[in-house]
């Protein structure tokens, strides 16, 4: 039974402990109006996005203008994150990468991207036993057109996961006619 009452505020949350002084464990009820979710879009217009496991938790690097790299440590794979390009009707040469993630699924949107690459890398790198729910929004591109010859437009490194869904598309072909796989395939 619940004997005590206590108040707690870690930063801006409230939070009412109900003390069990029978030996059980506390019960903590958060006051729903005051939590928020705080969802990140990251524009990929500006810059390169990575996406790695830190200290059990996530660590984002983006770029929030053409100079300025800014990188989010202590986010949780439980919100959902949206990657988006400003200007998607000029292809852009710049990548996601995704790295680990911290036990647990990363729900991340992919809204209007546009990327066509020219260098050895995956438009979309998924590594280091990540898993990923990718939501498609709007019409994507991930077009791999080096002169490479193995490389996939999102490449799902073993032990890695990719769920993808959404109302939006995503087209995976490369430059190089119907085959659009060539010798590497879209999702691989």
């Amino acid at each position: 039974s619940a004997i005590g009452l206590n108040c707690n505020s870690p930063g801006n949350l409230t939070a009412q402990t109900i003390v069990n002084k029978s030996g059980g464990n506390n019960l903590i009820m958060w006051d729903k109006s005051e939590v928020s979710v705080q969802v990140t879009t990251m524009d990929l217009s500006y810059g390169d996005i990575s996406i790695t496991e830190y200290a059990g938790k996530l660590k984002f690097t983006y770029y929030t203008d053409a100079q300025t790299q800014k990188t989010v440590t202590g986010q949780l794979c439980d919100s959902e994150y949206e990657i988006m390009q400003s200007n998607s009707t000029t292809a852009t040469d710049h990548t996601i990468s995704i790295s680990g993630t911290a036990s647990g699924t990363l729900k991340l949107k992919l809204n209007g991207v546009n990327i066509s690459t020219s260098t050895d890398r995956s438009p979309i790198d998924i590594t280091d036993n990540a898993k990923v729910d990718l939501i498609l929004c709007g019409t994507n591109m991930t077009v791999y057109n080096s002169n490479g010859l193995d490389t996939p437009s999102i490449h799902v490194a073993p032990l890695s996961e990719l769920d993808i869904e959404g109302t939006g598309s995503i087209d995976t072909g490369n430059n190089r006619g119907i085959s659009k796989g060539y010798y590497s395939a879209g999702i691989g």
